[in-house]
């Protein structure tokens, strides 16, 4: 290994060193051309001094020759028994907080990987224009602040929207609904800027001429 990295270190020193003597020969040889117009001539420029700092610049190059590299570490026990103690920052699963500008804390369960779940809607008191909504929530932290409502409408795409529910039971009555009309209904739980929904459950008011 060390009289192969020799070779080499030698090759690029007389590389080098040919390079600096043609291109000090051809400044040399070109500043001493201008100057020749006014009575010096290209001998009188191309002084012992360049001369003497290439003759030293090869020298110097020269020298490293005489390196040699100790391999010894390689093989050494001590650094075969070296490690690699690379610590990862961030672990696999859930990184990072749902919303990074709420309270500390208020998230911790939802972020560690707690399920919230939002049970079906249970439709109540149906009448021929109204019914009420009901459903249970499971897996939220209890200090947590939520904001609850009801989505419904006569297609799968539940256009209308309940008012708000802050706080309480999560339930809400509606009475602008068609009579004798299906409609659709899921519940709606928003906690730091996330919604989860229920499943979708299907419910009909009752006929206008019949009441059933």
């Amino acid at each position: 290994m060390q009289s192969h990295t020799k070779k080499i270190i030698f090759g690029v020193v007389i590389f080098t060193a040919i390079f600096v003597g043609v291109y000090s020969t051809k400044d040399n040889i070109s500043f001493g051309s201008s100057l020749s117009q006014t009575g010096v001539t290209a001998g009188d420029v191309v002084s012992g001094d360049a001369s003497a700092l290439a003759s030293g610049f090869l020298s110097t190059l020269l020298a490293i020759q005489g390196i040699k590299l100790n391999t010894d570490l390689f093989s050494n026990q001590s650094f075969g028994l070296l490690t690699d103690n690379t610590y990862e920052l961030i672990q696999p699963g859930n990184e990072g907080r749902p919303n990074p500008f709420a309270p500390i804390g208020s998230d911790a369960s939802l972020a560690q990987g707690g399920a919230l779940n939002v049970g079906f809607v249970a439709p109540s008191a149906i009448t021929k224009t109204g019914a009420t909504f009901t459903t249970t929530i499971t897996g939220a932290p209890a200090k947590v602040v939520m904001t609850r409502w009801f989505e419904y409408g006569s297609t799968p795409q539940v256009a209308s929207k309940t008012a708000l529910i802050a706080s309480g039971a999560f339930s809400k009555s509606v009475t602008d609904l068609e009579p004798g009309t299906t409609y659709y209904v899921r519940a709606v739980v928003e906690i730091n800027k996330i919604k989860y929904s229920s499943p979708i459950k299907s419910f009909r008011t009752l006929d206008l001429v019949t009441g059933n």
